[in-house]
């Protein structure tokens, strides 16, 4: 489990990933934050402000799509005829974005993505960043393409998955996402045994996620500090 943490740059590493290895990819890559520059750093939320650190790479939108579809074609190679690509992504503006990307490498989906809803009651709230105009977010998107005639494992299960977000005192990762439901998102969509590659590990709750489920992964992740975290917690897990 700790070796699978690896510190690197995955544009430079996955070059050694072996051709129609991976089952299924977990992409959730730093999208760059158009309005950092705009906003009171006195105002900003955690998230906002993590993004700021030099541990957060940060790329501007037209940086972003070119490295996107760099990537996308690497992925595409090293994913097995039959596999996916669980695409995270923020709607604003990157929907239409992301969606033409894979499409244009050869990935098959829908426009329609799946959902994962953080409030599990009516009391939860969650303030905007410009709470005048927009309501506040609780949920996130991915995208979940396929190469080939991949099936999905699950046949009943909704596109909404409902998880109460991590509170900022049990992160390990700004954007962290709980283990529940990394897991419940792999073995949504494949078999114990499987191979999963994560580019961006951040927490490294992928890895735990299917070292849980019976399956492997590895992935990458430039910051010391993060990869640290996950060490002290899979030290106090097993």
């Amino acid at each position: 489990l700790l070796d699978s943490y690896i510190l690197g740059d995955c544009f430079f590493h996955i070059k050694s990933i072996e051709d129609e290895s991976i089952d299924l990819i977990e992409f959730d890559p730093p999208y760059s934050i158009e309005s950092i520059s705009s906003r009171d750093p006195g105002k900003a939320s955690p998230v906002i402000e993590a993004f700021i650190k030099e541990s957060f790479v940060n790329l501007e939108k037209d940086v972003f799509l070119i490295a996107l579809d760099r990537i996308l074609s690497d992925f595409y190679r090293v994913m097995k005829p039959n596999s996916w690509l669980i695409c995270w992504y923020a709607a604003h503006p990157w929907a239409n974005d992301i969606y033409e990307c894979l499409i244009k490498k050869g990935f098959l989906l829908r426009r329609i993505p799946a959902i994962w809803n953080k409030s599990l009651g009516e009391r939860d709230r969650m303030r905007s960043d410009s709470p005048d105009n927009y309501l506040g977010r609780m949920h996130e998107n991915f995208y979940y393409a396929r190469k080939g005639d991949a099936v999905i494992r699950d046949r009943t299960r909704s596109d909404v998955f409902n998880y109460r977000t991590l509170s900022q005192q049990d992160r390990i990762h700004p954007t962290e996402k709980p283990l529940s439901l990394v897991q419940d998102i792999l073995k949504t969509f494949t078999m114990p045994g499987s191979n999963i590659l994560c580019p961006f590990l951040g927490s490294g709750n992928t890895i735990l996620a299917a070292h849980l489920e019976g399956m492997t992964c590895t992935g990458w992740d430039l910051a010391q500090e993060y990869k640290d975290r996950y060490t002290l917690r899979v030290k106090e897990m097993f």
